[in-house]
């Protein structure tokens, strides 16, 4: 697996997609629980967990035998002989190595929706520089937006943490009356 293609990267996206990292985690544990024989390597450039929940699978994935590798994957090919993929990472620290996989999943950074930037303009939302929703406030609003009664989460806040389908921040019973405020006016 290898993680953060095409983001963390100036001349691509800068952003960190925050969710990609316990997903790889998530997939690798559950592959080795259907086939406990499948060698699993994870290059990534720093493994990002948001959450204290998230860090379980990051030492599961270890004691099962997941090898990660701290670096940069400079080059992925085929071998026309054996069709098996070659791929050189360069370690943050160390030599070179070059690592042989019949499977390379690669784990591209989060990008807005098409269509995003006409649903902002209906919904007179704002942007951010990436294409993202914005919420109003990072740490005090963090699924409110600029219009009263729109609340934003998930892949559509890039800032959003592993949690992304949640309002995170918000107890059950501050989301009911969000909502049943809004519901009252309709």
């Amino acid at each position: 697996m290898v993680q953060c293609v095409g983001s963390r990267d100036k001349s691509t996206h800068i952003y960190c997609s925050k969710i990609c990292c316990a997903v790889a985690l998530k997939n690798a544990r559950s592959i080795l629980q259907k086939n406990p024989d499948t060698e699993i390597t994870i290059c990534y450039k720093d493994i990002r967990l948001a959450g204290k929940d998230y860090e379980h699978y990051y030492v599961d994935c270890q004691n099962m035998g997941v090898n990660f590798i701290n670096g940069d994957v400079l080059e992925v090919k085929e071998d026309p002989e054996t069709k098996m993929l070659k791929l050189k990472v360069k370690p943050k620290y160390g030599e070179e190595v070059e690592l042989e996989a019949d499977l390379v999943v690669l784990t591209c950074a989060l990008v807005p929706a098409k269509g995003m930037e006409e649903l902002a303009r209906t919904l007179n939302l704002s942007l951010s520089p990436d294409g993202f929703f914005m919420e109003l406030h990072p740490k005090l609003a963090p699924v409110d937006t600029n219009v009263d009664g729109i609340y934003i989460c998930g892949v559509c806040v890039v800032e959003c943490p592993a949690r992304a389908i949640q309002l995170r921040h918000y107890k059950d019973d501050q989301i009911f009356a969000a909502v049943s405020g809004v519901l009252k006016e309709v």
